[in-house]
C-alpha cells in the first residue's frame, strides 16, 4: 500500500542527480514494481534507466486541462501541455504510463479524458472526499481556494463522479482507477 508519496523530480534533482543514481542502482537489482509519481518533465532525462526496469509505471499528475486553473492551483508547477508531452514521450520509449488526474480539478472532462488516452495507458482519477494523504487538511484548503475562485460545483461531494464515468467511456473501465484503490492496483 502506498502511504507517501514524493516526488522524486524536484528542482534539486537536476543538479544532484539523486533519483537518476537511485534508478541506475535499480536497473541492477530491479524492484518487483517501480512506480514514480511526478509534476516534472524532467523524468523524461531518465527514460534510458526506466526502459531497462522491468515493472515500472510512470505516473505523470494531470489534474485539469484547464491552464487558468493550473495557474491558480498549482502555480509553480511544469504547464499541462508540458506534462502531456512527457508522458508521450515515455510511452513512445516502451514505458508505461499513467496519467494521475489526482485531485480532479475544474475542467472539460470529455477534453481531458481525449488529450490523454492516447499518452497514457492509465488513468486513475482522485476527488477531494475519496482521499486525502494529508488527513483531509490539504483538500479543506482546496477547497477553500475552488469556492473562492467561483468553482462551486467542483467543490461538493460526487463532483468528480460524471468526470469518472467519461474517462471509463474514453479509456474503457479496465484503464481507470479510483483513489487509493486506483493508484494500488496497477492492473499485473
Amino acid at each position: 500500500m502506498y502511504k507517501r508519496q514524493t516526488d522524486p523530480y524536484t528542482p534539486l534533482e537536476r543538479k544532484l542527480e539523486l533519483t537518476r543514481g537511485c534508478l541506475a542502482v535499480m536497473c541492477s537489482h530491479p524492484p518487483d514494481v517501480l512506480v514514480l509519481q511526478t509534476r516534472s518533465p524532467l523524468v523524461t532525462r531518465d527514460r534510458d534507466l526506466l526502459a531497462r526496469l522491468p515493472r515500472v509505471v510512470v505516473s505523470v499528475t494531470v489534474p485539469t486541462d484547464d491552464e487558468r486553473v493550473r495557474r491558480h492551483l498549482e502555480p509553480n508547477s511544469p504547464s499541462l501541455a508540458r506534462r502531456i508531452e512527457t508522458l508521450a514521450s515515455l510511452r513512445a520509449a516502451g514505458i508505461r504510463t499513467q496519467a494521475a488526474v489526482s485531485p480532479l480539478l475544474p475542467c472539460e472532462p470529455e477534453q481531458l479524458a481525449a488529450k490523454l488516452e492516447p499518452v497514457a495507458d492509465r488513468v486513475v482519477i482522485d476527488d477531494f472526499f475519496r482521499g486525502d494523504g494529508a488527513g483531509g487538511s490539504r483538500s479543506r484548503a482546496a477547497i477553500a481556494q475552488l469556492r473562492q475562485l467561483g468553482f462551486e460545483r467542483w467543490s461538493r461531494p460526487g463532483y468528480a463522479d460524471s468526470a469518472i464515468e467519461i474517462f471509463r467511456t474514453v479509456f474503457g473501465p479496465n484503464r481507470v482507477g479510483i483513489s487509493a484503490e486506483g493508484f494500488n492496483d496497477l492492473g499485473w
